[in-house]
């Protein structure tokens, strides 16, 4: 060893190098770790994600074998469950209730669900994944992506029309107009305020 080592090792200590000890001095073996450990977080939400679909779909199953009166009784407990949830979340402020905005998605899709039973739905519980069944039951229902029943486009421009500010001189063609609209959606048999039904 030549004098120079043997001065440093005398001054610092000697410290063994490891692959470990160059791997931290290296930016990019550090980058790599830090991409790994992100890949290996992912593994684990999709597997912890596969692990509650099977848990959702078995209680899909369980719906499907209560009769209709079961149903109605799991909806009444769903509904004051959410009810007792939203008055909480109201005496808590805030962050309380955009949590439980979030927590009432799961069950305004078993709502939807066992709705979509009672009239006739049936889930293919073999080859469908929840939320195929959930998108399913959805369209057997005529409701959107969100659960909210589908609005007709000319319901909408009702709304759109009776609320809308007018600009001076327009007022009487806007009127002409919503008379117009809402006398075809009477003859097409439309309801006013169709397609607003919540799932609750």
């Amino acid at each position: 060893m030549s004098a120079h080592v043997l001065q440093n090792i005398a001054e610092t200590g000697a410290r063994p190098a490891s692959a470990a000890n160059s791997a931290i001095d290296n930016p990019l073996a550090n980058k790599k770790a830090r991409i790994g450990a992100g890949a290996a977080l992912g593994h684990m939400l999709v597997e912890t994600l596969a692990g509650e679909s099977r848990k959702l779909h078995m209680y899909v199953r369980n719906l499907v074998e209560l009769d209709q009166d079961g149903r109605e009784g799991f909806r009444a407990f769903l509904k004051d469950t959410l009810k007792q949830m939203r008055d909480y979340a109201k005496s808590q402020g805030e962050a309380h209730q955009k949590m439980v905005r979030s927590a009432t998605v799961r069950f305004s899709e078993f709502t939807t669900l066992s709705k979509a039973i009672d009239k006739g739905f049936k889930p293919d519980l073999e080859n469908g994944t929840y939320h195929s069944i959930v998108v399913e039951a959805r369209d057997f229902l005529g409701r959107d992506n969100r659960g909210k029943a589908k609005t007709s486009a000319l319901i909408k421009a009702i709304a759109f029309l009776k609320k809308v500010e007018c600009l001076e001189g327009e007022g009487e063609a806007v009127k002409a107009l919503l008379a117009q609209a809402v006398k075809l959606a009477e003859e097409l048999g439309l309801a006013e305020g169709e397609g607003e039904e919540a799932p609750f």
